[in-house]
């Protein structure tokens, strides 16, 4: 067996090649022709690139592949992007950031990266009533409710009737004495509301008794005598 290497032939070129076959001791036995031709090979090129925030593989760049070649390629999002879709012709799914385009002729492809829509920090307020009774009320209610962060709520106490008054508030430790006043979530806040007891006019005793009424009956038991 004999083989034989040309390292002349060209591309899109044809050759004629001259084959004689001898026995061992010498002898021609036959003879034949064989044209080979040589295929000039096609390449085309694969331009990647990105709209957005993230990498690609290949990188973005130009590069050259033979034709009917499927090229393999993957779009890694930054942090806080997300994939969308590639764009292009002869990409097998648009959709998967790993997927393949085969090379049949000059291709941009490009992949598309979104910013991912951030969620707000959220903190709760907690709001209390401390003494009072139905007549007291305090806005926000009573509860826990939850504000993105940086959120401006008024807290609001206030007395419908009867015979207590607001006191106080007290948030996270600290005390107001205003009974509407403004803050700002920027962290979980706890809120008091505190309401106590009016004292009634001219000196209520625990019973509920005036010190008045006993003086005026003190005065008139002395004009007696």
């Amino acid at each position: 067996r004999t083989s034989f290497t040309d390292d002349t032939v060209q591309e899109g070129r044809t050759y004629t090649y001259r084959v004689v076959a001898f026995t061992k001791q010498g002898t021609w036995t036959r003879e034949a022709s064989i044209t080979v031709e040589v295929v000039e090979e096609i390449l085309y090129t694969l331009t990647m690139q990105k709209e957005g925030e993230g990498s690609l593989e290949p990188a973005e760049g130009t590069y050259s592949h033979p034709e009917g070649t499927k090229v393999k390629i993957r779009a890694n999002a930054a942090d806080g992007w997300k994939f969308v879709e590639w764009k292009g012709e002869g990409i097998k799914d648009r959709t998967n950031r790993n997927t393949e385009v085969e090379m049949d002729k000059n291709k941009t492809i490009t992949a598309v990266f979104e910013k991912e829509e951030q969620q707000p920090t959220q903190y709760t307020l907690t709001i209390n009533k401390v003494g009072g009774n139905g007549n007291c009320n305090v806005e926000p209610k009573p509860g826990t409710h939850t504000y993105n962060e940086g959120s401006q709520v008024t807290l609001t106490a206030s007395v419908s009737g009867g015979n207590y008054k607001f006191d106080k508030w007290v948030i996270n430790g600290n005390t107001h004495t205003y009974s509407s006043i403004d803050i700002t979530l920027n962290e979980n806040t706890t809120a008091e509301a505190h309401f106590i007891k009016e004292e009634e006019e001219n000196g209520d005793d625990e019973n509920g008794e005036t010190s008045f009424h006993w003086l005026n009956f003190f005065r008139s038991f002395l004009a007696m005598f």
